[in-house]
């Protein structure tokens, strides 16, 4: 239950780098201002191809996302927070920290 793991992630002072409903949502956001709400995956996967053609969930290609990714940490908060928005994702947090950026909780 994702809900029982952000408790226990926050009781421990541990950060979740969630995305809902999965982690594509963050690739999508290096290729376009935002999307729109998925039921699954498999709909988030033909979403993206709609940007990236040559997508394919089991080789992913840096290079086709490599010039979004300082957009997308833009563009993600404004999705909302995982768990409760649909999309959402929380990997822009991880690379704010990976760059020695404060993050406001």
């Amino acid at each position: 239950d994702v809900a029982e793991a952000c408790a226990i992630a926050d009781a421990q002072k541990v950060e979740f780098v969630l995305s809902v409903p999965c982690f594509e949502v963050w690739l999508i956001l290096h290729v376009a201002e935002g999307c729109p709400g998925f039921n699954t995956a498999t709909q988030v996967g033909k979403y993206l191809k709609k940007f990236v053609s040559t997508w394919d969930k089991t080789r992913l290609n840096y290079t086709d996302f490599q010039a979004g990714v300082f957009e997308a940490v833009e563009r993600a908060p404004r999705l909302g927070d995982p768990p409760n928005a649909n999309p959402s994702t929380a990997v822009w947090r991880l690379i704010k920290s990976l760059k020695g950026e404060k993050i406001a909780k």
